[in-house]
This record gives structure tokens, sequence and C-alpha cells, in this order.
């Protein structure tokens, strides 16, 4: 007669309590709940550095604003935030973008330019779009409307995505929109911006169509029809947040975890070793065993853990680079703002002039941001053309970017409230070849069974990304220590 296995307690550490460690918790929890024949029921540690689980995901409320540290939302493109706020149950709790003000604008020649409807980062699907586009200059404008008869790039490599425009849409296209479009994503030189990496939509536009234009107006087409076939069903908007901002997200997931895993904050791993059949964690005060590790951190920590026990898998990601960042709300009195304010967000061109690279008008973007009468700016300053700002006292900062935001938008008064975050080394930067660093990567840590990596420093950067790389990479580890192999290893 046969008799079934008994399950076997294996222990997960995993390494980093942001959104990509809690989601990666979370799907063991899931995976181990609904394999009934499992043979394993994780013991799960999970260890945060700081003093707080969710990374630079934070909301807080002050005088009735409601201020993101951090990300502000996530893509409905890419469906794993959402669907796991499904699974959590918030999806009565998720809001659109106030869609009546879906544009945003360009600081050009001391003036406020809208980018009209339908442009999309660098491009629009209609040549009279592009004609029209009142920051570019009539040759800039021709320039980009020939963009149809420029032949595809023949040969396969990587490119920037600073030389990807210019080839495709000419110079001032790049210096004019490219490069603030790009720059208020990731605060990053597009010199330097791995297309394949982080835009790979207009790569495979120019590979299927040969242009991009051609590309979004197929885009466009399929995306009108899908509105008419979910007419009677759920829609989303591009950006999605929650109600009582993002910090929703990471609440959820705490309370879906309290009881299921230990957690442990102010824990920073100082050395991760192999040990027999597993790994060997060490902490300041004690050394944890564990059958398989989950390292969600920074590419840079990780590779400084990896260095000695997994040298292959440290290197590339030691090659990650990261720029920093400086967020600053900014609460005004609606009558003291003189710009109508209907749109999400400016962009600054570096050539401008300006410390501020970007600014949300975040009260217009989502409701409920600000208390009535009042509005609510944030402001982000850094990344790569502007690294020197972190070096400037608070006060300093603050009153630059209360001068700029008086010319932009014609701003009279003081604000009633303002709240700075630095953000040191916080933003991945996806470098000309980051992808084949990767594959590098994830090829060499094919030789450490046990061991999974995830977070933004891989292969996106947003909190969607983020979630999918969490829970693929406890796929990774419930698989194999779930496997007849390993189980045999173990004595079962």
């Amino acid at each position: 007669m046969n008799f079934p296995r008994a399950a076997e307690k294996k222990r997960v550490i995993i390494l980093g309590g942001g959104i990509t460690g809690l989601s990666a918790a979370h799907k063991l929890i899931e995976l181990s709940r609904a394999g009934e024949e499992s043979t394993f029921h994780p013991e799960i540690l999970l260890a945060e550095a700081s003093g707080r689980l969710g990374g630079l995901i934070r909301t807080r409320r002050e005088q009735g604003f409601l201020i993101e540290s951090g990300p502000d939302s996530m893509i409905s493109e890419n469906p794993w935030a959402i669907d796991l706020s499904r699974r959590l149950g918030l999806e009565n709790q998720m809001i659109p973008t106030q869609e009546k003000f879906r544009r945003s604008f360009i600081w050009r020649a001391k003036k406020l330019r809208p980018v009209p409807a339908g442009f999309y980062l660098m491009a629009a699907p209609k040549i009279e779009t592009l004609l029209g586009l009142p920051f570019m200059s009539l040759p800039g404008k021709c320039r980009m409307a020939l963009e149809p008869l420029i032949r595809k790039k023949s040969c396969a490599g990587d490119e920037s995505v600073g030389s990807f425009i210019r080839r495709r849409f000419g110079s001032e296209a790049l210096s004019a929109i490219g490069q603030p479009m790009i720059g208020g994503i990731y605060m990053a030189d597009p010199e330097r911006l791995s297309l394949a990496a982080t835009l790979p939509q207009f790569l495979e536009m120019e590979r299927r169509h040969g242009s991009v234009i051609r590309g979004l107006k197929e885009r466009a087409a399929k995306s009108a029809e899908r509105a008419g076939q979910m007419a009677g069903g759920p829609r989303y908007s591009l950006f999605m947040s929650f109600r009582d901002g993002m910090q929703t997200l990471v609440d959820a997931l705490e309370r879906a975890l309290t009881g299921s895993l230990d957690v442990r904050i102010h824990s920073r791993p100082m050395t991760l070793d192999r040990a027999g059949s597993g790994w060997e964690i060490r902490f300041e005060k004690e050394k944890i065993f564990a059958d398989g590790v989950l390292v969600c951190l920074p590419a840079r920590e990780a590779a400084r853990l990896l260095k000695t026990s997994a040298p292959e898998v440290s290197k590339p990601l030691a090659q990650v680079r990261y720029e920093s960042v400086i967020s600053l709300a900014l609460g005004f009195k609606r009558e003291d703002v003189g710009h109508p304010l209907d749109g999400f967000g400016i962009v600054i061109p570096s050539k401008e002039g300006f410390q501020t690279a970007a600014c949300t008008l975040s009260s217009v973007k989502y409701p409920g941001r600000a208390p009535q009468g009042r509005v609510l700016l944030r402001a982000f300053l850094g990344g790569a053309f502007n690294r020197e700002v972190l070096e400037k006292s608070d006060d300093e900062i603050l009153r630059t970017v209360r001068s700029e935001l008086r010319q932009m938008l014609g701003i009279t008064g003081d604000p009633v409230l303002e709240h700075l975050e630095r953000y040191p080394d916080s933003m991945p930067q996806y470098e000309v070849g980051h992808l084949q660093r990767m594959d590098k990567m994830e090829k060499a840590l094919e030789a450490y069974p046990g061991l999974a990596l995830a977070g933004n420093a891989y292969r996106g950067v947003g909190i969607p990304d983020a979630v999918r790389s969490g829970e693929e990479a406890a796929e990774r580890i419930y698989a194999f220590l779930n496997s007849p192999k390993e189980s045999v290893r173990h004595g079962v």
C-alpha cells in the first residue's frame, strides 16, 4: 500500500521587504496553500534592513493632503500589480486618473507648452499631430513627419534610446521631447539608456512595421477596438492608484501575511554563503540556515552579498548603475496658482537650465489628494543631468523649486505645505547592453539551486514589474524545493 508522503518543513529566507519581497512572500504562501499534495510547507522569514516594510512605497497624510513619497501609480497595461490587488480584495479601492485632464506640458522657451492628445513619449500616430507641435521648429516638425520614410536598423545589437530617437525623428526631437520625457520617467540620460530594456515597444514597432508612426497607428486602432469590446465590462485608465494612496497595497500585503511568516526589521544581511545543501545567512547578531533564499535587494547590495559565494552572478549585478532623486511635495491655496492646472504634469528639458526635472500635478492627476481649495504639486530633482543638487541643503532646494514653479505656474503665494524626501541610489539605470548582462546573470544563477533574485534592477522598474519579479522568483523557489529530486536529497 502506498502512503502519502508527510509534508516537509523547509525554510525560505526573503531578503528585502519592499514590494518585491512582500509579493514573493505572498506568492509562496498562495502556492503552498494551493498545493494539496505538496511536500513543501515553507517556514518563511522575511528580513528587512530598514525600520519598515514597503521600500520606496510610502503614503502619508498631512494637513488634509495625501502625499506619495515614492511611486504614485501602477500601469494597467502591465497586469501583475492589478491582479495582485484583486486577489487581496482591493479592486473596489482602485481609482483611475482624472481622464479629462489627461495631458502633460513641456517647459520650453519660458512657456508651458501642451503636449497634443495622442502623443506617446516620442511620436504620434497622426502626421498632423507632429506638424502641430507647439514646441518644435518647422524643420524639426518636418523631420519628425518623415519618420515613416526612414529605413529600419539592419543590425540586431542594442541601441540607446537617444540614438533611436535621433535616427528616426531627428536631433531636435531628442532634445525637445525625448530627453525630458524619458528623463521624467527614468531620471536618466537617453544617450546611455537601453532601448531594448526600457522601451521595447518602439523597437518592436520598427521591426514589425518599419516605422514607429505606423506602429502607433496600429496600436491606436487596436486600443479603440478593445475599448469597444469592453464597453460593458471593467475598464482601467493607463495609470491606476488607490483611493488612499499606494500604501494601500503594502498594508494589504502585510495583513495577508500576518501569522504566516516571521518578519524581522532592522535586519541587514552581512554575508550569504553556501552551507551543505542550502544557504547560510549571517546577520549582525545571528546566523540562519535556509533551504532557499530570495534576494529582493538593490542590485548593488545583491552583488555585495554574492561576491564570494556566487561571483559569476555578482559581477553583472555590480554593473547596474543607480541615480539619486529628490522628491518635493508642495501644497498651495488654489487662488495662488494662476495656471488652470488642466494636465497631469510637466517635464523640463535639461537645456532649459532648471533644477526641477519634472513636476506632477498630483491633485489633478488623482482625486482626493488635496483638501478643498488647495492643490498639491510634486517636483522631482536629481538624476543623470543634475547629480550636484544632492549636495545642496533642503532650504536651497526649497527656494529654487518655489522660484521655478512660480515661473511655470504663475504662483503668487507661499506654500502651505512642504515635504522633501531624498532617495540616494534609488533609480536603476538600464544602460545599453542591460538585457545581455541580465541574461548572463540568470544563466550563471542556474548553477546555484535554491537561490533566486528579484527586484526592479532586472527587467522592469515599475510596481507591476516588481510584483511580477517577486512572484516569479517565488515560483522558482517553490518548484525547486517541492521537486522530487529535492525531496530525495532531504531524505523524504
